[in-house]
């Protein structure tokens, strides 16, 4: 992209499109930057991309069925914790779960009585030397998706719920664990709020719907009736999501405007 010309703008949100005769003319972005171009490709959170940018003027039914109907198609997200060990876990496997009692912490509306670890020694640059990272993963489903949403607007009581959690999880590896006893250090604590504050996520959400049983599997080519030259990329596209399938829409939305335009589409 870089070699054939392209730029790349971090930090310059777009807020609105601006929309003539049936095409995108621009993009207007929060800083006041106006945005221009052929064709534009909004690789972004589905309801940002419905409800802000369309103002929600163009709607897709496939979207409306499953962002309507939550019982059928949940959203899910998860608690990130990372801590720092002062120590080697080469004899741990990878990535493993253990059981956990009376963790005040909810998953789908449960109590939670496991967690999910990943560390990241085989990785020499993710910590100093002698110490090793690693990552907590909490599944959080609906109420906990609302609830992280609600407790964000008060920052105290979010900074104290994260910091709970957080001790909560170093207990829990203290128990399983006897030999970490004095050699963890909390790092961070994501929350679904986390992921909408950097991400622009729809209620934290992590990746697209989750699949169940009675939902229909969604595969969208990311066209939008009534305008020619804008297309949605991503994850949404192709639930459950993930960046795997991000990067194959990505590359899909390419071979659709190439077709459009009557070029051949080349790697």
């Amino acid at each position: 992209y870089l070699a054939l010309g392209g730029e790349v703008h971090s930090s310059r949100e777009a807020m609105e499109l601006v929309i003539e005769g049936g095409r995108v003319a621009s993009a207007v972005c929060q800083d006041g930057n106006v945005l221009t171009g052929d064709y534009f490709v909004a690789a972004c959170d589905a309801a940002v991309f419905f409800e802000r940018l369309l103002r929600g003027e163009y709607a897709d039914p496939a979207y409306e069925l499953r962002f309507g109907n939550p019982g059928d198609y949940p959203l899910a997200s998860n608690i990130y914790v990372g801590v720092g060990y002062a120590g080697s876990m080469d004899h741990i496997p990878r990535s493993m779960k253990f059981p956990t009692e009376g963790l005040d912490i909810s998953s789908g509306g449960k109590p939670l009585d496991y967690l999910q670890l990943t560390h990241y020694g085989y990785e020499s640059d993710f910590a100093p030397p002698g110490h090793t990272v690693m990552t907590l993963a909490i599944n959080q489903f609906a109420p906990e998706l609302d609830y992280w949403q609600e407790i964000y607007t008060d920052k105290e009581s979010y900074g104290q719920e994260k910091r709970r959690i957080g001790e909560l999880v170093l207990g829990a590896l203290h128990t399983r664990f006897p030999e970490m006893q004095g050699k963890l250090t909390l790092l961070d604590v994501a929350t679904p709020a986390t992921y909408t504050r950097y991400c622009n996520a729809y209620k934290g959400a992590f990746m697209a719907f989750w699949p169940t049983l009675t939902g229909k599997e969604l595969n969208h080519s990311g066209r939008i009736k009534g305008l020619e030259n804008l297309w949605l990329s991503g994850q949404w596209l192709q639930p459950p999501g993930g960046l795997p399938n991000a990067l194959i829409t990505g590359k899909d939305t390419i071979v659709r405007i190439c077709q459009q335009e009557g070029r051949q589409f080349s790697r």
